[in-house]
């Protein structure tokens, strides 16, 4: 499904995260991803090799009750910027996938993208009442270890040599985010004292999302 739109205050620049109006709109996005070498250890998605295969796209994002996908876009400039989604949702067992991508470099560096992963988190929590989140990055993608491990992810897992970048193979990292406001009933009262600061930081996160977060 495609989710519901939010406004995201990023202090000195407005973004919303919204629905791709058309195809178009959904190409122009994941060309900006296709060319970034970051699709080389990330897969396909959400890329799409020809029109026909983008067209099943747009449809199973905005059908499938697994996806939550949104457009990222620069208010003022009019610009899309990234994409990101909550993925392989189940909502029996209340768990999903987090999954955020900044094509354009100009926005690298700025704090956006720990400003949408706020939103995005917020959304889980508060939208769709997701008691836990998952998300894989690889060892190169420093930038996206430290927003993930600010919101509160732990780091549970990691993989040797689970992807090829440049070359030579490089580790996955394995993180998960428990919402705080569910945690009791996951661990049913038995919280493990490793994750008390994750969540913290993941109590804390929600509270600065609702600062910056608007859902329209």
């Amino acid at each position: 499904m495609f989710g519901r739109i939010m406004e995201i205050n990023a202090d000195d620049t407005v973004f919303l995260a919204r629905p791709p109006a058309n195809v178009d709109e959904l190409k122009e996005a994941t060309g900006s991803y296709a060319s970034h070498e970051v699709s080389r250890y990330y897969g396909d998605w959400p890329f799409a090799k020809s029109e026909q295969e983008l067209e099943k796209k747009f449809k199973e994002y905005g059908e499938s009750d697994e996806y939550v996908f949104w457009l990222l876009e620069d208010v003022e400039r009019k610009k899309l910027i990234g994409l990101m989604q909550l993925h392989f949702i189940d909502y029996l067992h209340s768990v999903g996938f987090s999954a955020l991508f900044i094509g354009d470099r100009q926005y690298w560096h700025k704090g956006y993208g720990y400003r949408f992963a706020l939103a995005r988190t917020l959304y889980a929590a508060s939208v769709l009442d997701l008691f836990i989140l998952r998300s894989y990055i690889v060892s190169p993608n420093v930038a996206s270890a430290r927003i993930l491990e600010k919101l509160g992810y732990y780091r549970y897992g990691v993989v040797p040599a689970a992807a090829k970048v440049d070359g030579k193979y490089v580790a996955e990292y394995r993180y998960v985010w428990y919402n705080p406001r569910r945690v009791d009933v996951v661990f049913e009262g038995n919280v493990p004292d490793f994750l008390r600061q994750p969540l913290e930081r993941a109590k804390r996160a929600l509270e600065e999302a609702e600062r910056i977060t608007t859902f329209i």
